[in-house]
């Protein structure tokens, strides 16, 4: 090993520089010591002590500039931006990032487009039964022209016959009361005929028909109320037909129409304007008259006639009468003038 000449410097903990010979400089001061000629690692202790120090215009460790070295410059520290490594991880990172997202775009891309293209099949779908549906029948193709809807029927409603012998009850439950219905009663006995329709708590709703021996006659069923069963009170042999009121003789007041007892006349002209009837009656008991309008049949038109005995006289007939419920023990007639 070569001989080391000069002093070397040593650093301790407390970054304090001292000399072999134990001596330090003071802070603030110049370095005035000599630097050995080289080092055993080659070069000179100056150049070594440069390499340690601050850059240009930085303090030494004892508070002053640094010693001059042998000229060579020392490195900068680089700022962590300007390092190419930091800056190629940040570009990675990104480029993950983008591949992701476009990843995520490109699935929620393609669900978008299969439930669009699902919705689309099931629209076409609806068209093509539709068009499929609008295709002509083949009495269409053959006279070129549509067929004309079929009419829709009038609803029908089924009459309903019973006959006995003495008091009875019969039942009517499930009759349809959106109509009115007529009962067409015959008896052939010597005592009380009485007919009464009953509703569903057992109550008498109306007191249709109360004769002594033989009666025939007609009579609204359901004019007071929706009946489940009719009370029959009798001394002979009886019959009851309930018919909708459809069925029973038609008015068209073109002639005077005639009748004896009880009867349910359906009128057919035109009772939309001031219209007045000549009634007539031949009798000895109840004469009595009442208009219906069998689109609110629960609530008469108007009680026309209501006298006892015979009868001559004239009123109106309530605009929109569609029924008359007629009630006599002799013969009547009437006409509109």
């Amino acid at each position: 090993m070569p001989e080391l000449k000069g002093k070397i410097m040593s650093f301790n903990q407390n970054n304090g520089a001292q000399s072999h010979d134990g001596s330090l400089p003071r802070p603030g001061s110049a370095w005035s010591g000599s630097y050995p000629a080289a080092t055993p690692q080659g070069g000179t202790a100056g150049a070594a002590y440069d390499a340690a120090a601050a850059g240009d215009g930085a303090s030494s460790p004892y508070g002053g500039p640094p010693p001059a070295g042998d000229g060579t410059a020392l490195p900068k520290k680089r700022r962590w931006y300007r390092s190419g490594k930091v800056w190629a991880i940040i570009l990675a990172a990104v480029v993950v990032i983008g591949v992701i997202g476009s990843r995520g775009d490109s699935e929620t891309a393609t669900h978008s487009s299969t439930t669009r293209a699902t919705s689309a099949s099931t629209s076409d779908g609806g068209r093509t039964t539709a068009e499929e549906s609008q295709e002509a029948t083949p009495s269409e193709e053959a006279t070129g022209e549509p067929e004309a809807p079929a009419e829709s029927e009038a609803p029908s409603y089924e009459s309903m016959h019973f006959e006995g012998t003495g008091a009875d009850v019969i039942t009517v439950d499930g009759l349809d009361n959106s109509i009115l219905w007529v009962a067409q009663a015959t008896h052939s006995g010597y005592s009380n005929f009485a007919v009464w329709p009953v509703d569903a708590s057992g109550q008498d709703i109306d007191l249709l028909v109360n004769e002594i021996g033989s009666y025939s006659g007609s009579r609204l069923l359901n004019a007071e109320g929706d009946p489940a069963a009719i009370r029959i009170e009798a001394d002979g042999t009886w019959s009851i037909d309930v018919i909708p009121y459809t069925d029973a003789p038609a008015w068209d007041m073109a002639q005077p129409y005639t009748g004896h007892g009880d009867t349910v006349v359906r009128i057919t002209g035109d009772t939309d304007s001031l219209t007045t009837v000549h009634l007539t009656h031949a009798g000895q008991s109840n004469f009595i008259v009442i208009a219906y309008d069998d689109g609110d049949w629960f609530f008469p038109l108007n009680l026309m006639v209501n006298e006892i005995g015979s009868y001559d006289g004239r009123t109106v007939l309530p605009n929109g009468t569609t029924v008359l419920d007629i009630m006599a023990d002799g013969d009547w007639s009437i006409t509109a003038e």
